[in-house]
């Protein structure tokens, strides 16, 4: 097979997970390892925009992101800089987040 490269965002793109329904893939895009913006990229290689920025902290040393059923998105999530913790998210509806606990400080 090609490879076709998916993102073009500047720093470093990880944590990729595909979407239950193999349509997109999620993604953290950042300048450091630590934590992140939450990215939605089609199978295709178009972007998604998200409603509202999603910071995603934690990964690729403690947390791994995950993607449930829908929309869900599960991690260390923090909403517009707000600390929501460890949860689940619809990335389509921001504003619909379940939190399961408080993120230990040294996530912060």
């Amino acid at each position: 097979g090609v490879m076709t490269r998916l993102t073009r965002d500047a720093g470093f793109d990880f944590e990729p997970v595909w979407s239950p329904d193999g349509e997109q893939i999620a993604y953290v895009n950042s300048p450091r390892f630590a934590a992140g913006d939450l990215r939605i990229v089609a199978k295709g290689g178009s972007q998604i925009e998200l409603p509202r920025r999603i910071e995603v902290v934690g990964t690729a040393v403690y947390h791994k992101l995950e993607w449930l059923s829908g929309d869900r998105i599960v991690g260390a999530l923090k909403l517009d800089g707000g600390n929501s913790g460890l949860c689940w998210m619809n990335w389509r509806r921001s504003g619909n987040y379940a939190r399961t606990r408080s993120a230990p400080r040294h996530f912060l």
